[in-house]
């Protein structure tokens, strides 16, 4: 060792660097010293250093070195004996290793890893389908493993801690306790409201879990996240992302919904919030049918403008929360037929789409047909990245809205066909 540590010193002084550099290569690939360097635009101090060390004479920019020629030159020189390997890590300050041996160190630390998991499953009673879960992500390294990965490198330790809260969560949605917010559920499972925060690592862990146990795809939207979470019985929250109804009424086992048929006949809009709906079990309406509008402003003007009792209206405001999906959900299983109505822009059309797609026999296009298109018009331009998001559109009238959308690049409002609204509500039957 004496020998080598010398003779790597005596090396560091001399220009030798891109031939020990090739030389660590071939080590690293095949875990032996082989094969040929050959440096061809070599500097005059390079060739006249490896000439004193070899005793080859090189050509003049050209250097050609078999690795072997170069060990026997050390091992027959002043610092002999010395191990060519032990010179190597010495000139380089750390133990090279074969790249063969990298694998072999990295597979040992994923077994490691991987039974560390399996030992907190099993002292937690874990089902079977958890250690499937795992096997899973450890065959196919999808976003779960490497959520993972990085806990375990950024976290250390604290990744079994996370792992356990996660393992927690899974056994009572696997045991259907839950019907709780988001919020209220994380901070059971690990003391952390914000355990489960969208985005944040443990709760896309726990996420990856639920997409295996229901067989959903990729996450694409915070709209699919929330409705993942609504799988497991997790709300948003309990008053979050009202929906105000208007002549509907909400059906419990035990019989009506009391606060909202008091609304009902006092002619008044009930806001149901998601805490009102839990124990609902059906939604019906006095005809079977049921006008559905984006716009606060809108459903305010509807409502003060008819008088007819029969007229069922509800409000989503916007992007359809956990509380609005739920709601039109079971009115299209109670047979109600849906008339959708939102803004004629890329993300009212991509609703209006996806809820058709979803009930394709109950969910009518409503005032969002081309010619309602043209008559809601705003100056408002749509760039072209928003306009891209309509070339998967599946309903037929929506497609014809969304070439018209297209060439026009401007956004249609409920706003400006109010007056269209307010006829199809007055006449209708």
């Amino acid at each position: 060792m004496e020998g080598s540590k010398k003779c790597a010193e005596y090396l560091l002084t001399k220009n030798v660097e891109r031939c020990m550099n090739e030389i660590k290569k071939r080590w690293v690939s095949y875990g032996r010293f082989t094969g040929k360097i050959t440096i061809l635009d070599a500097t005059k101090e390079e060739i006249n250093d490896l000439t004193r060390i070899t005793g080859i004479r090189f050509e003049r920019d050209k250097i050609k070195l078999s690795v072997k020629d170069f060990e026997n030159s050390l091992k027959e020189s002043d610092f002999a004996p010395l191990d060519l390997k032990e010179v190597i890590d010495c000139y380089f300050g750390y133990t090279i290793i074969t790249k063969n041996d990298l694998q072999r160190n990295k597979e040992d630390e994923e077994n490691r890893f991987q039974s560390n998991l399996y030992t907190i499953l099993k002292e937690n009673n874990a089902h079977e389908i958890l250690y499937e879960w795992v096997d899973h992500l450890f065959l196919n390294k999808e976003s779960g493993y490497r959520i993972l990965v990085r806990l375990k490198k950024e976290k250390q330790e604290k990744v079994f801690d996370i792992f356990k809260n996660v393992i927690f969560g899974a056994k009572l949605v696997l045991e259907n306790q839950t019907n709780v917010p988001i919020a209220v559920f994380a901070s059971r499972i690990s003391g952390n409201p914000h355990f489960l925060d969208k985005g944040s690592e443990s709760a896309n862990l726990f996420v990856s879990f639920l997409t295996y146990i229901f067989h959903v795809g990729q996450i694409k939207s915070t709209q699919d996240w929330y409705t993942l979470m609504e799988k497991a019985g997790l709300s948003k929250d309990e008053i979050a992302g009202c929906v105000a109804i208007y002549n509907v009424h909400l059906n419990r086992n035990d019989g009506f919904h009391q606060g909202c048929e008091a609304c009902y006949a006092y002619e008044q809009p009930f806001m149901a919030s998601y805490a009102n709906i839990m124990d609902v079990n059906a939604i019906t309406t006095d005809d079977n049918k049921v006008y559905v509008v984006e716009n606060e402003m809108v459903f305010s003007y509807l409502l003060k403008e008819i008088r007819n009792k029969h007229v069922a209206i509800i409000c989503t405001s916007g992007q359809l929360s956990t509380t609005a999906q739920k709601i039109i959900s079971l009115l299209a299983e109670s047979n109600n037929q849906i008339y959708y109505s939102g803004d004629c822009d890329p993300e009212g059309l991509m609703i209006c789409d996806k809820l058709f797609q979803k009930y394709p026999n109950q969910l009518h296009v409503w005032r969002m047909h081309p010619k309602d298109y043209q008559n809601s018009i705003s100056q408002e331009t749509i760039s072209e990245a928003r306009l891209r998001q309509l070339e998967n559109l599946e309903n037929v009238v929506l497609k014809q809205t969304a070439l018209q959308m297209q060439e026009m690049r401007k956004s249609g409002y409920q706003e400006n066909i109010l007056e269209y609204f307010l006829d199809d509500l007055k006449y209708d039957k």
